[in-house]
Parts: C-alpha cells; sequence; structure tokens
C-alpha cells in the first residue's frame, strides 16, 4: 500500500483540483464545462467527419503535434521534449518533486489530448492554453543543455522566439 499511496494522494489532488474548476466556472462564470464540450464535440464530429479508425487517430496525433510544435517554435518545441525526458529520468516519486510531477502531469494531459480528442488539424489556438507550461518544462531542458551558461541560453532562446515569431506573422495568412 505504501508503494501506491504517492500516485493515490497526486491522482486525489488531481481530481480535487478538477472539481473545483469546474465549479468556480459554474458559479462565477455560469459556465458548464461538460455541456460545452459536448456541443463542440458534436459540431467537431459533423464539420471535420472524424472517424475512429487507427491510422485517422495516430496520423492526426503526429499531425496536431507537428503543427503546435510549429506554432509554438521549433527551438521550445525541441526543448519542451528534452525538458520531458530530463524531468521523467531525473526525478521519482519518492523524492516528492514538484517539477516532476507537473512534468508528468502536462505530458500526460498532452497525450490524452491528442489520442482522445477530436481536432484534425488547426490546434494551435486550441492548444494555446499550454504554451505557459510548455516554457515552464523548457527551461529544464535548456537548463540539461546549458547548465553553466543558462542566461546566454535563454537569451538567444527569446531571439530565436522573435524570428519564430516574425516568421508566422509574415508568411502565414492571417486573416
Amino acid at each position: 500500500m505504501d508503494r501506491w499511496f504517492p500516485y493515490l494522494k497526486i491522482f486525489l489532488s488531481y481530481a480535487v483540483a478538477l472539481i473545483l474548476c469546474f465549479f468556480f466556472l459554474k458559479i462565477l462564470l455560469n459556465f458548464d464545462v461538460v455541456e460545452s464540450f459536448r456541443r463542440a464535440s458534436a459540431f467537431l464530429r459533423g464539420w471535420k467527419r472524424w472517424n475512429l479508425s487507427l491510422f485517422d487517430i495516430f496520423y492526426w496525433a503526429f499531425h496536431n503535434t507537428i503543427e503546435f510544435s510549429v506554432w509554438l517554435g521549433i527551438p521550445v518545441a525541441f526543448l519542451f521534449l528534452l525538458g520531458i525526458i530530463y524531468g521523467v529520468k531525473s526525478h521519482s516519486l519518492k523524492r516528492n518533486s514538484c517539477c516532476f510531477h507537473f512534468t508528468i502531469a502536462l505530458f500526460l494531459s498532452f497525450l490524452l489530448l491528442l489520442f482522445f480528442g477530436t481536432t484534425k488539424g488547426e490546434v494551435a489556438r486550441l492548444y494555446l492554453f499550454f504554451v505557459p507550461a510548455v516554457c515552464i518544462v523548457s527551461v529544464n531542458g535548456l537548463r540539461l543543455m546549458f547548465p553553466d551558461r543558462l542566461r546566454k541560453a535563454l537569451a538567444g532562446l527569446l531571439f530565436l522566439q522573435i524570428v519564430t515569431t516574425f516568421l508566422l506573422k509574415s508568411f502565414q495568412d492571417f486573416y
């Protein structure tokens, strides 16, 4: 039982936080998350003609990952991947590291959206809420690549993100 207690504690904390979020959204904003999700899913199924073949699920999961990575910026996407690998390899539940739990929760949330979501492309705006969390995990990747030159590496990363933003703004077909 002691072995499963940290997992149970994390799961229960996540469940309580999710229930509180639903409660506050309903009370403060009169926003029903479940009903909105149901309506949006029905609309997307009709609009994008979603079918549940295994090939389509993996194809669109790969496509959505690439699209989000391009919109996010390839440098940050690469550092995010390094941050996930670093976070998983270097921490354990026994040490009760916040960074480890945050990284795993973010990665699992991303995988759930990829494989159980019903989006076919055009996910950049939908996944926008991931960007701050992705940047937090990306710092671990940056720390792994440049342990003694973190400030210079961060300045270089910010410059690359400015270039990415400029290229997206200049060469995308915005309305």
